[in-house]
């Protein structure tokens, strides 16, 4: 009888520290792993969104080009943007202040990536597109502040998945992360 007794009072007291720290940990595990994934297809959503943006923005590009009638890309230096990173205007300003706008109204919308950031380069220095020695000779699109991970994800679909050669690159322009999308390696619309 004081078996039973016993027995019954300790079905009453409840879970065991062992038991509840084990429950603990697993969903900490699982919490870990579904932030894991969670941040991991982010990663992806913002490479695909990019990438398709900059294609996009190529196009319309290449449409405002062949509406211009001109067999090549225009100077960076014939702009005039007052806001330009150096001599590269921005392209947000290039649509609101030339006939681009009829191609392309808006940049692209991406997640973590500022419109301001998008800039235009060509200074006149062709070099092969798949020569790595001058990352931006040719004609370029930079997009700032994109970290080296999301350029690879943008050259695994779109390139060779060589962040250093070819039409997508990672350049480290003084301390930030750029993505060099590469228009033209020698200024002319076909290249």
């Amino acid at each position: 009888m004081v078996t039973l007794i016993h027995a019954s009072r300790r079905e009453k007291r409840g879970f065991t520290l062992v038991e509840l720290i084990v429950v603990i940990v697993v969903i900490a595990i699982l919490a870990t792993i579904t932030t894991i994934l969670y941040m991991g297809a982010q990663k992806q959503a913002k490479a695909t969104a990019l990438a398709d943006g900059l294609k996009k923005t190529e196009a319309a590009m290449v449409l405002w080009q062949v509406h211009e009638k001109s067999p090549a890309w225009p100077n960076n230096n014939v702009f005039n943007d007052p806001g330009a990173d150096g001599n590269d205007p921005r392209l947000s300003w290039m649509i609101a202040n030339t006939s681009l706008g009829q191609y392309m109204p808006t940049l692209p919308k991406v997640s973590g990536v500022d419109s301001t950031d998008w800039l235009y380069d060509w200074d006149d220095n062709p070099y092969p597109i798949n020569s790595c020695t001058l990352p931006n000779a040719g004609v370029n699109i930079f997009v700032s502040g994109v970290t080296p991970d999301i350029v690879q994800e943008i050259d695994n679909m779109i390139d060779d998945g060589n962040i250093n050669c070819g039409k997508v690159r990672y350049v480290n322009y003084h301390g930030e992360d750029r993505l060099n999308y590469k228009l033209s390696a020698d200024g002319t619309i076909n290249s």
